[in-house]
């Protein structure tokens, strides 16, 4: 039986990133990837813009409805998505706890816009039995899946340094590659903010810094590349380096060698072992984890408390 799904929220990641590609067989947003999954039902969106409703019903042949107390009294979600701006994801959550039949929240990152509201909702799904993810969204990707497990595997007890690049703010689009770190590494024990020339004080959401974990530095810098899309990290331990960035479209990894002109030094191999992520798959993975919790199986989605660890760290920036 299909899961039963209400998406809040219909702007780019609610349905936006897929309405003009419609003929592309890789959804980008929540309600093209809900639309396109054997496992979910897309019972209804949820919108308070009657115009942005319209296009959902025509383009996702559904129905919708201007707030959640309207959905559901026409309909019962097991799955309940939120791809709503930070400020109103509390109330939301609030409302949507009085549905019996509601079993997953999945909430847009940050989780929150603070961290008293995050703990907050956390609490709040906790106390109700209501499980808790947040769209981080590479962390349910098969190709990070396999990288840390061959992660896991090397020798990484050593200090570590590296480098993350982000635009379009630090904890809406750069805690992605935090949070994915934290996935990876450990937990970070914080974030110190520097303000190189001044340009912190005026672009505070792209502040420059460095991650701290137990045994590593990395640090955060914000980048301009005439409107590219340019995010990711490379992070270099004694013996190899790996990097994430979406023009190499996954992880790949480079391990020291000696160093074929100059002896007794040592360089990074040209040649890359791949972990491949396909970007255009991400929501339908993590769709797919979700499916694999409520069946019962093995699943890899951000938890909430995993996500207010990630807020927490970069809580100097809120």
């Amino acid at each position: 039986m299909q899961i039963s799904t209400l998406v809040i929220g219909l702007g780019k990641m609610g349905m936006g990133y897929d309405l003009a590609r419609s003929d592309s067989k890789s959804k980008l947003s929540h309600a093209g990837a809900v639309n396109n999954s054997r496992n979910f039902k897309l019972a209804a969106g949820v919108d308070s813009d009657s115009n942005v409703r319209k296009i959902f019903e025509k383009s996702f042949i559904s129905r919708s409805f201007a707030n959640v107390n309207e959905a559901l009294t026409s309909t019962s979600p097991e799955l309940a998505i939120i791809s709503t701006p930070t400020q109103v994801r509390l109330s939301l959550v609030e409302e949507l706890l009085g549905a019996k039949t509601l079993r997953v929240i999945l909430i847009e990152k940050p989780l929150a816009k603070n961290v008293e509201e995050a703990s907050k909702i956390i609490r709040l799904c906790q106390e109700n039995g209501t499980k808790l993810f947040v769209n981080y969204m590479r962390n349910s990707s098969q190709g990070t899946l396999n990288f840390k497990e061959w992660l896991d595997k090397q020798d990484i007890s050593g200090s570590f340094s590296g480098n993350i690049w982000y635009q379009g703010g630090l904890l809406n689009n750069g805690s992605h590659f935090v949070n994915l770190l934290e996935f990876l590494l450990g937990p970070a024990d914080k974030f110190v903010r520097f303000n190189p020339r001044d340009f912190d004080d005026s672009d505070p959401d792209n502040p420059h810094g460095i991650l701290l974990f137990p045994n590593g530095s990395v640090s955060v810098t914000p980048i301009e590349c005439g409107g590219a899309k340019v995010n990711g990290f490379r992070i270099f331990f004694k013996d190899f380096s790996f990097e994430l960035s979406r023009e190499i479209g996954g992880f790949t990894v480079r391990n020291c060698i000696n160093d074929i002109i100059f002896k007794n030094n040592s360089m990074l191999e040209t040649m890359a072992q791949e972990f491949p992520i396909e970007i255009g798959e991400l929501q339908t993975d993590v769709l797919n984890q979700i499916n694999n919790y409520l069946s019962g199986k093995k699943f890899a989605v951000c938890s909430g408390e995993r996500a207010l660890q990630t807020i927490s760290v970069l809580n100097p920036i809120i």
